[in-house]
């Protein structure tokens, strides 16, 4: 007796691939076009981060969420990271539980989707430098955080990520208690890390690079 092979019912488009947005915009190969944009101006914003810091927290006390709305710098520099980087570049699968239609497509009920996330954080439509790292992006002219709708960083929909909140608690306090205690220097005649490539999973994470972190307190120098 042979049993039979279950059957499975795949969105528009080529068989295996169940997606729906333009994933194929993904490049894996070159996920952030060039982190190395960041690198000539990254004392100066690392300037400004530790002002902050050193303003509101001081350097006797750890940080706290309740400075997180005294900081809307940090706020908006963690928010960039998380864009910027590309971290997660796709969300996981999601089924449709209704016929609906977006974008003039009608999509049936129990469509497999998977959510572009890249697509995104990098439309030129959104954001006004979507391949540079520009904190502006979440900073508005009163100089209050804000979130875009295109920041989507922990998915979107009714199922987007249930550890969202204290993953963001998380990210700010150790953010700000890392800058509250160090500095980061690029080390003379290492490369300068180029994040053309990327090390990829479910997440992309950059290739080992070589980077000095000086103590505030006591001066120590470290190469990590």
């Amino acid at each position: 007796m042979k049993r039979r092979k279950k059957c499975h019912t795949y969105a528009p488009g080529p068989r295996g691939l169940p997606f729906i947005g333009n994933i194929h915009q993904v490049d894996l190969s070159n996920p952030h076009l060039s982190f190395a944009k960041v690198i000539p101006n990254s004392e100066i914003r690392e300037t400004k981060v530790h002002d902050v810091i050193d303003s509101v927290v001081g350097k006797e006390r750890k940080p706290t969420l309740e400075d997180r709305e005294e900081m809307p710098y940090t706020n908006a520099v963690i928010h960039e990271t998380q864009s910027f980087g590309n971290i997660v570049p796709i969300s996981l699968p999601h089924e449709t539980y209704r016929d609906t239609e977006v974008m003039g497509y009608t999509i049936p009920k129990g469509t497999t989707v998977i959510p572009n996330l890249s697509s995104a954080m990098f439309d030129e439509n959104i954001w006004s430098t979507p391949h540079q790292f520009n904190p502006g992006h979440f900073i508005n002219s009163e100089g209050k955080v804000v979130k875009p709708e295109a920041f989507i960083a922990f998915s979107a929909g009714r199922r987007v990520c249930p550890g969202e909140q204290l993953a963001k608690a998380k990210l700010f306090l150790f953010f700000t208690s890392i800058f509250q205690r160090f500095t980061f220097h690029l080390p003379e005649n290492k490369p300068t890390p180029s994040y053309t490539e990327a090390n990829t999973a479910i997440t992309l994470s950059p290739l080992p690079y070589r980077l000095l972190n000086s103590d505030k307190v006591d001066g120590d120098v470290q190469e990590q």
